[in-house]
């Protein structure tokens, strides 16, 4: 998950930066670009095609249903899968 994730900022801040790579880039345009991914931008990450639905939610991808719990130091313990 953390690959795709990265994956995704990448390349929404190279799509940002238009075709010859020098436009101006801000939170904005990565964030519109972040948008597209899955609909008029393509990214295949390792868990497959990355996409997003127009209100930022992975689009097909189940999401990870997990509490940080204390023992013997923090850590995470996974809940559910959950789908949108």
């Amino acid at each position: 998950m953390g690959h795709d994730a990265m994956l995704a900022l990448v390349k929404a801040v190279e799509f940002a930066t238009g075709p010859g790579g020098g436009d101006p880039v801000d939170a904005g345009a990565v964030r519109q670009m972040l948008l597209q991914l899955g609909t008029t931008k393509e990214v295949r990450g390792l868990s497959g095609p990355l996409g997003f639905d127009a209100y930022g939610n992975p689009k097909g991808r189940p999401m990870a249903y997990v509490e940080l719990q204390w023992r013997s130091g923090f850590r995470y313990v996974h809940k559910a899968r959950l789908w949108p």
